[in-house]
Parts: structure tokens; sequence; C-alpha cells
């Protein structure tokens, strides 16, 4: 018979798995996208041997595997933890999904910066507007579009991820796709299954809202 049973079993988690899925869908496209912003100036703007660093930096993202990625965070967090205590809670998570998906967000950046001239910097340098304000002031600005659809994607992409976060929780720092994973290896479908459907409506009520706010914002402009 259908029924409601698994909603209502599952209920008791879904608080703490909405605040952990919330911090990460913060921290981490706010994260990835100052940095892809910073490294794509950097990279579009200075004719320095630090362009290639930053390329194949970025790039380097891409080519390790996530469980790979992740395991070396958690050496990280290890090696940092008598210092800043960080092993164990969502911020390490949270920081290993922005490095993880920091080239996503630099490769849009870095299109959108392509596109706008370095003369609209040079003008500012003319009026006495300093490089770092003038990125801030100018190059931010018209590049805002960009940096927007990259947090969304970001957040959208936090919020669905498996493998780092299945490396590096511990009790109190599951997240939808931890606790969905956990349910059914442990034979428990029914409550996997209704996790599944709520996680699914959630992002589907982000992209409808993040859709709008969009859209709202390029009327504007």
């Amino acid at each position: 018979n259908w029924n409601f049973q698994a909603y209502i079993n599952v209920l008791p988690m879904v608080p703490e798995l909405l605040k952990n899925n919330f911090i990460l869908m913060l921290v981490v496209p706010t994260i990835g996208v100052t940095l892809a912003a910073c490294m794509a100036w950097v990279g579009t703007r200075f004719k320095t041997r630090l362009r290639k660093g930053i390329d194949i930096t970025v790039m380097v993202a891409v080519a390790v595997p996530s469980v790979v990625g992740a395991l070396g965070f958690l050496f990280f967090g290890l090696s940092v933890n008598s210092h800043v205590a960080i092993y164990g809670t969502i911020w390490l998570i949270a920081i290993a999904m922005a490095a993880r998906y920091l080239t996503w967000a630099n490769r849009t950046v870095t299109g959108a910066m392509m596109q706008l001239h370095p003369e609209i910097e040079e003008a500012g340098l003319v009026s006495g507007v300093r490089k770092g304000r003038s990125f801030v002031s100018i190059v931010l600005p018209n590049v805002a579009r960009s940096l927007l659809i990259s947090w969304f994607w970001l957040a959208l992409l936090s919020l669905r991820e498996l493998t780092i976060p299945i490396m590096l929780s511990r009790r109190g720092t599951d997240v939808f796709a931890t606790a969905i994973w956990g349910l059914n290896t442990s034979g428990i479908t029914d409550e996997a299954a209704a996790l599944s459907v709520i996680l699914a409506c959630l992002i589907l009520l982000l992209v409808v809202v993040f859709h709008l706010i969009s859209t709202k914002w390029v009327v504007q402009k």
C-alpha cells in the first residue's frame, strides 16, 4: 500500500541535513566564485608567468578525481587540526568542494572577462583609479551576470555532491546525498527514496527561484 510513512520516518533528519546543505550552498559558491574572479582577472590582464601557473592550477581540479582530492583534503584537515580545528567539520567539506568546482566558475568568468576590453580599465587608470579598485568598481560590475550564474551553478552542484562529503563527513556533518547513500546501503530503501524525492523537490525549487532571480536581474539591467 502506498503511504507517507517513509516521509514521516525521515522528517527528524531533515532539519540537520537542510542546515548542512544550506551552509555548503552559501560557502562553496562564494569561495569558488571569489577565487575564480580573482584568478580570471590575473589570467586575462597580466602578462606574467603567473598566468600559466594559474591555468594549470585551475585545470588540476578537473584532472584529479573527486575521491583523490577528498583524500588529500582529509590529510590536510588532519595535519592542521592541532592549529585549526577543521577536521570533521562542515567547513573542511566546503573548502574541498570549492576547490573542486573552481574550474567551472573560472572558465565562465574568464570567458566574460575576455570579452571586456582592457581599455575600460586603462581609462580608469588614466583617471587615477588604481588597478585593485578598477577591478572592483569597473570589471566586476561588467561581468556580474557571469558571476551570478556561476554562483547559482556551484550552489546547485554543491547540493547534489556525494563523493567529497562521503569522504569527509562525520557525525553531525551529513548532507542529503550522504544520508541517502547511508540509508540505501543499510537496506532502508523506502526512507532513502523518500529523502531522494525531498532532495529532488528542493533542487527543482531552487532552480525555479534562481531562474526568477536571474531573469528579474537581467530585465532590470
